[in-house]
């Protein structure tokens, strides 16, 4: 099947996540989850830094060291194996299919490909800070800032897994509808359907998109569209607590108090109630949601926040 044939969403990764030996020591860290589960619907466009700059396997093993030169790759045995830019430029030179990804999942700890809390030594050895990026990684979050981007670690927790999948989702729906060269008011129209969701996440990105949006007639489409873009995946990136989701869940149930009757709005309510209190995963409350979905009107009916992404995989079972 061809890229233009496939469905699936366009997602970055680290090419040892896919069970491929191109790990220094000649192994791999495969991800059951990302190989067999979200390849349903991801797309992946994989990538081994280290090996697309010409390093072979195995290697000698490599870390992140503090210079007067700023944060540099080197080899370990050897400081004067500097890796740093070649790691770094590899971005420019993947630009093309860079530009079309939906989202990147990255190999924890790596040197190249570590997105978040990476150790950076000193050139003593000690640890100097705990707050570094892979070389690579730094580079894709530094020129797609509103790309999603997760560590396949970190995938392992229910919340960040859901908050991940879901930017994916949103990220590939606004690009679809940029292609499509939208006026304002499909703008208006996507932000109505992806609100709850961003109400779950972050109440003052959800107030600043609406805000936006009251004075779009006085902005450029060019400075609307930027701005749109830069606050929703800010936004998003905030990970749903019971707090935000409640609340989400509320703002859904007072579209239905004109169609259901006392008994059903009375279950309706405990069962927030109890995915409030941490009793039941919010699958419960918002299953219940979509069985309104035929008696409700169709701005309810439209809410992604009833199926941001899709049920086989459970995402809202544990959250």
């Amino acid at each position: 099947m061809s890229e233009s044939q496939d469905l699936r969403i366009p997602v970055g990764i680290s090419r040892c996540l896919l069970g491929e030996e191109v790990r220094y020591n000649g192994g791999h860290k495969l991800s059951r989850f990302c190989r067999d589960q979200l390849s349903k619907w991801f797309r992946y466009v994989d990538t081994c830094p280290e090996v697309e700059i010409g390093l072979p396997v195995p290697r000698k093993a490599m870390r992140l060291v503090a210079t007067d030169r700023g944060t540099r790759v080197l080899q370990i045995d050897d400081d004067s194996k500097d890796f740093t830019d070649a790691l770094a430029g590899l971005a420019e030179q993947k630009k093309d299919s860079l530009e079309r990804l939906c989202g990147f999942i990255f190999m924890q700890k790596s040197p190249s490909c570590g997105a978040f809390r990476m150790k950076v030594y000193h050139p003593k050895g000690h640890i100097d800070s705990t707050d570094g990026r892979g070389a690579f990684a730094e580079q894709v979050m530094l020129r797609y800032p509103n790309l999603p981007v997760e560590e396949a670690g970190r995938l392992m927790d229910a919340p960040l897994r859901e908050n991940f999948v879901t930017r994916v989702f949103v990220y590939q729906e606004w690009r679809e509808l940029l292609r499509c060269e939208p006026r304002k008011k499909d703008i208006i129209e996507f932000h109505s359907r992806h609100k709850y969701l961003l109400l779950a996440r972050s109440q003052r990105h959800y107030k600043l998109l609406g805000r936006l949006l009251a004075r779009a007639g006085n902005l450029s489409m060019a400075t609307l569209v930027q701005r749109y873009e830069t606050l929703l995946m800010d936004g998003m990136r905030r990970v749903a607590g019971r707090a935000g989701n409640t609340n989400a869940l509320q703002h859904m149930q007072g579209y239905l108090k004109k169609v259901l009757n006392s008994e059903q709005k009375a279950e309706l309510v405990q069962l927030i109630d109890s995915y409030r209190k941490g009793e039941v995963p919010m699958i419960v409350p918002l299953t219940l949601l979509r069985h309104y979905e035929s008696l409700a009107p169709d701005y309810y009916r439209r809410q992604k926040l009833l199926a941001p992404h899709p049920k086989e995989l459970g995402l809202y079972n544990e959250v």
